[in-house]
């Protein structure tokens, strides 16, 4: 099953799962988003990212979604009362640099601890 197309064509971007929602952000010069609703089927735009994220990481643990930019920025994706909201959470060592496409060592290290779970 292929899903509807998204608003903005992107590359580089980064994606995760939250419970029953998509979330894909940034990509090459971008630093905003869009969600897709996996029950109603339907994308919608995610709040912007305080910077442009190219080639960074998106990972969900539990029911938090972070992205970790390749500065080592590393935000965390809450909703409350529906509304989508970026947070700052840490900052972690600069893990790659523009160019490598997102290396896959040094990998970054997070724990738990680390992103504040």
């Amino acid at each position: 099953t292929s899903l509807p197309p998204m608003r903005n064509t992107r590359v580089g971007h980064s994606c995760s799962v939250v419970l029953t929602t998509l979330v894909v952000i940034g990509g090459a010069g971008s630093q905003d988003g869009e969600l897709y609703d996996l029950t109603k089927k339907t994308w919608t735009t995610s709040p912007s990212l305080p910077s442009v994220m190219y080639n960074g990481q998106a990972l969900t643990i539990g029911q938090n979604m972070f992205a970790i930019f390749m500065s080592g920025q590393v935000m965390k994706l809450t909703r409350e009362m529906d509304q989508w909201q970026w947070n700052t959470v840490t900052q972690i060592p600069k893990w790659a640099v523009r160019g490598n496409n997102r290396p896959l060592l040094p990998a970054p290290q997070l724990s738990e601890h680390t992103l504040a779970c």
